[in-house]
């Protein structure tokens, strides 16, 4: 941020700032005293001044001060005067020093403002603000660091780190804490060394003042060390007139001379330090090294300086109030495409660097200088943010003053608090001193904030700490995603039900059978991994308490899970035909299940993986690619497999590809009775096998009696149109008999409508199509 009063506001001429004061007030109360300081625009204490009485209910001794304060700022008349936010004695102090600068008296009113006493109080116990100031009371430091704030708020930040090297101190944001020390340090000096270096650093002027020196080091080049190596070396030798001097006179290394010389300030005041020659460009921000390049602009914008070999030229220019206007002629691109071809690179960024340099001789880019806001001051004041005391927020204050119609009170020993008559019970009450004591301690709740003056107004009846007791439990943070949290809340109410529906599903059974055991379904598979064929295991069912689940292996990667009804675990549900109940038929025991139900279904599975046409299981995606890949090696045969499906546990599949482009999968189902295949049950593979040949002949033949249907109906159509054709040709000439064509066309008409075609099934209409005979 840029000081109070920016130096462009201050020019008197020929580049020469005026001198100002600024004054900086640390609040006292009715026991610690109330001290200013007067520093000068470079930070140098001009005066200082302790006000023991200024808060003092005496009304003699206050007009003391008051006096001694007025004539301090008669006499020095300074531009601002900052007091240091800390406190609620500060704004007590600000409204005594606005009384005093607005009596009639007083010729010149200066700027009062509130400001953060943050980095003075981090100053005034500092190392060096004890060697700057080792007699000065600490107080008197805190003031002195107020007042440099206002004057120079960059170097003050800069000060603090010249002996402790620690910026995490700051507090400059509320979530910094979550930042270690070390990486807080570190970017806040590179952000330090970015605003210093675009400030730039009077070097004369660092000479003069000591409370100055510590933005040297944030210079590029140059480092703690160096810095304070060249201020000593410039101490020794004197003012330093020119950027060329760093090198010649005091030193500089042609390394830390190529990166901090650009930001070295040598304005014309410094003309009167002697006899030598002052650069013009020194006062800008162009490198040395451009000095050549920046001279030619300045000549071909001077047409009158084009023989010029000082720095007259660029000395009218920037005297010049319209150069910006003349600098906006010139073709920059142009002439960066001729230097491009001499050799000396691509410089177009460069030359509008200079361009804009020469409008603006080191223009300060930082913020202007805005005075605390309210919530800045209450932060300030309070160490707590406005929110903290929103409406209905609930706090505990001690009452300080009573009255018949209110009660004052202190809510963290900071803010005060009133609470009026009415706000005190849910009931009628005539006087506040019934009801509320001095130095009472009391639960209440925040109704309205009063951010200028730090004041709230509370309420102390129970309606309403219980509905600030119940948006206690429903407030919410601002950046709260209630969408979020919405799905969350149903995704782990789903979880837990998920999880209870296991615990009730996953009981243990205590069956007495050797293949009985107490595993869920996936555990089941694990187990049956390793096992051959047709092996299986019983084990209770996860959808009903009643049941049981026989989980069989129906081949590799494979699995059939089959509920069992069981009758005997509710004994008052029971069968009469038997104890358990497996696809509506019933069954004596588990035994008999195995033989009767599995046993038959594993000796026809075993047979399917015996014939030729078997192939082990696969998605139905990757048997089109083998069925394809056969069908390539012979175009004239129908490839056809017979697989256990993954997709339906414990049904087979008949895969194969009649055309070219449609794999046709049908299902097989199997069951102790046999195979069940389009509505047709099998005893054996090879009755399958051969019905599904004699099949897909038939299929054949019928589709050969489809192209013959379609070929006559092609001829008709053909027919048809040469006749109309013909018709048309005849009547042209007059040889056409209408009632005659009309007859012949009817007779031929009829007789196309009484074709048939036998078909398979004995008779076949033309009408049909190929779609009514697909399976």
């Amino acid at each position: 941020m840029k000081p109070f009063f920016d130096e462009e506001m201050l020019k008197k001429g020929e580049g020469e700032v005026l001198t100002y004061y600024v004054m900086g007030i640390t609040p006292g109360g009715f026991e610690n005293p109330t001290m200013v300081a007067l520093v000068d625009s470079s930070g140098q204490l001009v005066k200082s001044l302790t006000l023991r009485n200024f808060r003092s209910k005496i009304l003699e001794e206050k007009q003391k001060d008051d006096e001694a304060l007025k004539e301090l700022i008669v006499d020095y008349q300074p531009k601002v005067i900052g007091i240091a936010c800390e406190g609620k004695d500060s704004f007590h102090v600000y409204s005594d020093v606005e009384k005093v600068i607005n009596e009639e008296d007083i010729p010149y009113r200066p700027g009062l403002e509130h400001v953060s006493g943050e980095v003075a109080r981090l100053y005034m116990d500092s190392g060096s603000a004890t060697e700057e100031f080792p007699n000065v009371p600490s107080r008197m430091r805190h003031a002195i660091s107020v007042a440099r704030r206002v004057a120079n708020p960059l170097a003050e930040i800069a000060n603090l780190t010249c002996v402790e090297d620690d910026l995490s101190m700051l507090k400059l944001h509320s979530e910094q804490r979550f930042l270690s020390n070390k990486k807080l340090n570190l970017r806040l000096a590179e952000e330090l060394v970015d605003v210093v270096s675009s400030v730039g650093v009077r070097i004369n002027e660092v000479l003069d003042h000591g409370n100055l020196e510590s933005l040297v080091q944030y210079l590029p080049g140059f480092g703690p060390r160096k810095a304070k190596s060249f201020i000593e070396a410039c101490r020794r030798r004197g003012q330093v007139l020119n950027r060329f001097e760093l090198v010649t006179q005091f030193g500089m290394g042609p390394r830390v001379f190529t990166n901090v010389s650009a930001f070295l300030r040598f304005d014309l005041v410094d003309r009167n330090f002697g006899d030598g020659e002052v650069k013009v460009l020194d006062e800008t921000r162009i490198h040395p090294e451009s000095y050549e390049l920046t001279k030619k602009i300045a000549q071909d914008v001077l047409d009158e300086f084009e023989d010029a070999e000082n720095d007259e030229c660029v000395e009218t220019l920037l005297r010049d109030p319209q150069r910006s206007a003349k600098l906006d002629l010139l073709d920059l691109d142009k002439f960066a495409n001729l230097l491009e071809k001499e050799g000396k690179g691509n410089n177009r960024l460069l030359l509008y660097d200079i361009k804009h340099e020469l409008c603006f001789p080191f223009r300060d880019t930082r913020k202007s200088y805005s005075p605390l806001r309210s919530d800045e001051r209450f932060e300030l004041v309070t160490g707590q943010s406005v929110s903290s005391f929103e409406s209905l927020s609930l706090v505990t204050a001690r009452v300080t003053r009573v009255f018949p119609d209110f009660a004052y009170c202190r809510v963290d020993e900071v803010i005060d608090g009133r609470i009026n008559r009415n706000n005190v019970s849910d009931s009628l009450i005539e006087k506040v001193t019934d009801h509320l004591q001095v130095g009472q301690t009391l639960q209440a709740v925040v109704l309205h904030t009063n951010i200028e003056n730090i004041q709230l107004y509370l309420s102390c009846k129970r309606s309403d700490i219980e509905s600030a007791l119940r948006r206690e439990v429903e407030r919410k943070d601002h950046y709260f995603d209630t969408i979020k949290c919405k799905q969350d809340t149903e995704a782990l109410q789903a979880a837990e039900r998920k999880k209870l529906s296991l615990e009730q599903r996953n009981h243990r059974r205590v069956v007495n059978h050797p293949l009985f055991k107490n595993l869920n379904y996936q555990e089941a598979e694990e187990f049956l991994s390793p096992l051959e064929m047709g092996d299986c295991v019983i084990r209770p069912s996860c959808s009903k308490k009643n049941e049981l689940a026989l989980t069989w292996k129906v081949d590799e990667g494979v699995y059939q899970h089959i509920s069992i009804e069981d009758f005997t675990v509710d004994k008052e549900a029971h069968s009469l035909e038997g104890k358990y109940k497996l696809k509506k038929q019933f069954y004596d025991d588990l035994d008999e299940i195995l033989a009767r139900f599995l046993s038959p279904i594993t000796a026809l599975l075993t047979e399917v993986q015996n014939s030729q046409c078997y192939h082990k299981p696969l998605y139905k995606a990757e048997l089109d690619k083998v069925l394809r890949e056969e069908k390539k090696r012979n175009p004239a045969r129908i490839p056809y497999y017979l697989s256990a499906s993954k997709e339906f546990a414990g049904k087979l599949m008949i895969s194969y590809l009649p055309g070219c482009n449609t794999v046709i999968h049908e299902f097989v189902v199997l069951s102790p009775e046999g195979f069940t295949y389009r509505n047709n049950l099998f005893d054996c593979v090879k009755d399958v096998i051969d019905w599904f040949k004699e099949y897909q002949k038939k299929k054949i033949k019928e589709l050969q009696y489809l192209q013959q249907v379609n070929q006559f109906q092609e001829k008709q159509k053909t027919s048809k149109r040469r006749e109309s054709r013909r018709y048309s040709h005849r009547k042209s000439e007059g040889k056409v008999n209408e009632s005659r064509r009309y007859r012949s066309s009817y007779e031929k008409y009829s007789k196309s409508r009484q074709i048939s075609v036998p078909s398979h099934s004995g008779s076949y209409s033309r009408n049909k199509s190929y779609s009514d005979y697909r399976y």
